[in-house]
């Protein structure tokens, strides 16, 4: 019986850390990263950072909406059109839901006004 249980719990173990690695625990970092390079205005390195994160919809609607907004924000500071973020509508609306960061609050109108 013993013989039978452990090569279960090998191949659960090695699947168990492939799940792990494919995740990506680093995206939260990276929009921390993000949100200092975009007070520094540095909004090239901030989109390079996040063309780092692959699959947005794995990511939880927090940290999603912050890619968005991320993405908006560089895109604003580079002067670019910010007609084809098209999930902007959904962070702006996002924010307004959830006024705990004021300063993204105050920027909707801002980014809101740019995609006019």
């Amino acid at each position: 019986m013993k013989h039978k249980i452990k090569p279960i719990l090998y191949i659960a173990g090695i699947l168990l850390l492939f799940a792990t690695c494919t995740r990506q625990p680093h995206a939260s970092a990276l929009l921390q990263q993000t949100d200092s390079l975009l007070h520094h205005h540095q909004p090239d390195s901030a989109l390079q950072l996040l063309f780092n994160i692959k699959d947005e919809t794995s990511l939880p609607e927090t940290e999603r909406m912050k890619l968005v907004w991320n993405k908006a924000m560089a895109h604003y500071q580079l002067e670019m059109s910010l007609l084809e973020d098209s999930l902007l509508y959904q962070a702006i609306a996002y924010y307004r839901q959830h006024p705990t960061d004021t300063a993204r609050l105050l920027d909707t109108y801002l980014l809101e006004g740019m995609c006019t």
